[in-house]
């Protein structure tokens, strides 16, 4: 069974003619462009400088920049709506009329972070919203220090986690990484986007995916799709309460 979690984002830009960037590969594509230099450097404005003050040029990760200041506009502004959000799982009622309207009031966000150019769309699913909100949300409180759970449970199911959703593997493998090694998870969280610090980090992490997922499964993801699913088991892990409801076939693979 192969898990695949690629961060997919097409971001247009409207001034002087169309730039799209496409996150399908890791380096990332220019699909189309017909934009003045002036145009490329204010999307550089908005990007994090990595640790060695460079900024990161490879357009994947400058839509993806994009999307993270869009989201973060849109949780800043809403915080309790986005919270709620972040507690209800696909299947849970209302969960659709709510992520519509949070997504709606990505627009004036994005002219915000587009420094006055019109976006023509970005499009992200739920599962990635959902990633960049609980990114915004640790990356805007103290970095926390958690206790390791020294086993791996046999399940990591949990409300926000929807069994029958394609996504149900991959959230419990991020919840059980933000359970067993905290820690590295956080040191991930807390970098920069494309930075050297984070490669560390991420590679840091990737002996624990396997043993998280558990027997028979692997994970194709990119370097940002998994950024994203642990930022939401971290989340969870800092904010949820409660008991984890017992998930049968998944407590079966990994045992």
């Amino acid at each position: 069974m192969t898990c695949r979690l690629p961060f997919a984002v097409v971001v247009c830009g409207l001034a002087q003619g169309m730039l799209a960037f496409s996150a399908a590969a890791d380096t990332g594509t220019l699909l189309k462009g017909r934009a003045t230099g002036a145009m490329v450097s204010s999307w550089n404005a908005y990007l994090e400088p990595a640790d060695d003050g460079n900024l990161v040029e490879q357009p994947k990760l400058r839509a993806a920049s994009m999307a993270r200041g869009t989201v973060a506009c849109v949780a800043s502004k809403n915080p309790q709506e986005a919270k709620m959000l972040l507690a209800m799982s696909v299947a849970d009622p209302g969960y659709g009329s709510k992520l519509t309207k949070l997504r709606d009031q990505m627009g004036p966000c994005m002219k915000g972070v587009m420094g006055g150019f019109t976006v023509a769309s970005l499009n992200l699913d739920g599962s990635q919203f959902r990633g960049l909100m609980a990114e915004y949300f640790l990356r805007a409180a103290v970095r926390p220090h958690l206790t390791a759970e020294a086993q791996i449970r046999s399940s990591y199911a949990a409300d926000w986690i929807a069994p029958a959703s394609g996504m149900a593997v991959v959230e419990e493998m991020a919840s059980c990484i933000a359970a067993t090694h905290p820690d590295k998870v956080v040191e991930l969280i807390f970098t920069t986007p494309g930075s050297s610090r984070e490669r560390a980090a991420r590679s840091a992490i990737m002996p624990f995916v396997a043993p998280c997922l558990g027997k028979g499964t692997t994970l194709n993801t990119d370097a940002i799709g998994l950024r994203l699913a642990l930022a939401q088991g971290l989340y969870h892990r800092l904010n949820d309460t409660g008991e984890h409801r017992v998930s049968g076939s998944l407590s079966a693979a990994r045992n």
